[in-house]
């Protein structure tokens, strides 16, 4: 369905700055419910469960990382 493409879209065009210093703020046109971030060995390093666009990322380690984003029902 159309309507669901275009939810699509709009969570393929969320932003935040790269490389993140102190917090990770996410630019996005949807609210972000859930934010999960692993490191690249596949461990859930950082879950946060509130809506927010900010995260708190000063106690992880340099380094690449995932981020899964949810909104509603969709990630």
């Amino acid at each position: 369905s159309l309507l669901i493409f275009n939810r699509i879209l709009e969570l393929n065009s969320i932003s935040f700055p790269n490389p993140v210093t102190g917090s990770l703020s996410i630019n996005s046109s949807v609210s972000i419910d859930k934010v999960e971030i692993y490191n690249l060995l596949g461990s859930k390093v950082l879950e946060q469960n509130k809506e927010t666009n900010k995260i708190d990322v000063t106690h992880l380690q340099p380094g690449v990382y995932l981020i899964t984003l949810y909104s509603g029902f969709e990630k």
